[in-house]
């Protein structure tokens, strides 16, 4: 499921192909327009379900048409115009079904120029972010535009609080990693304190950007 395709101003991707080898294929092609994803951490596939972003882009914007195999196991193309992409979100997300692809329209572009917007991205995420430890990216969906989780997190004092393995980043508080030997229970520990803390203190209940899957019993 790693397929890369380009077709003029046009790259079908299928749904486990990682976002750098994308970032890197249009690099060589010399397109542009989704160097903000550069250093964005998964695949394609769970970047398109979630509409990831990052410093004002989205995935969504760039995406034409995504591939999805239903619940019948039949694969339908959905045009971008009801794929429903907003903050964080898509119709996937709540569909019984699979992303199995999508297709991004970008423009065409001088590579220096790319690459350049491309090193820029991450240096400012090499600044910002723990990118020096395993963790699964930003914990906590923003509640509202103006409402910033990570401060939010660090001036109720909440930063470096480990649980286990597990701690609140010390250079970015809405990031949760793994100081080593982390399990899911010290997570979601964690995120526990921080959603309590947080309401306690601004009435604001936190929704997780990340998915927690749980075992079946």
């Amino acid at each position: 499921m790693n397929l890369l395709r380009s077709d003029g101003d046009k790259v079908f991707v299928q749904a486990g192909t990682s976002i750098n080898s994308l970032i890197w294929h249009c690099l060589a092609e010399g397109l542009t327009g989704i160097e903000f994803l550069t250093g964005l951490p998964g695949s394609v596939g769970g970047a398109v379900l979630m509409n990831a972003g990052a410093f004002g882009g989205e995935i969504g914007d760039r995406v034409t048409r995504v591939s999805y195999l239903d619940g019948r196991g039949k694969v339908i193309d959905v045009d971008s115009r009801n794929a429903g992409f907003s903050y964080r979100n898509s119709i996937f997300k709540s569909a019984d079904g699979i992303v199995v692809g999508a297709e991004f329209l970008l423009k065409r572009g001088e590579r220096s120029e790319i690459e350049s917007k491309m090193k820029e991205i991450l240096a400012k995420r090499i600044q910002k972010q723990p990118l020096e430890y395993p963790s699964a990216g930003s914990v906590f969906v923003r509640p509202k535009s103006d409402f910033y989780v990570g401060s939010t997190i660090e001036r109720l004092g909440l930063k470096s609080l480990r649980v286990g393995g597990a701690e609140v980043s010390e250079k970015h508080a809405g990031f949760i990693v793994n100081r080593g030997g982390a399990c899911q229970k010290d997570i979601l520990t964690l995120v526990e304190i921080i959603r309590k803390k947080v309401e306690g203190a601004t009435g604001v209940i936190l929704n997780t950007e990340i998915e927690i899957w749980k075992e079946v019993e």
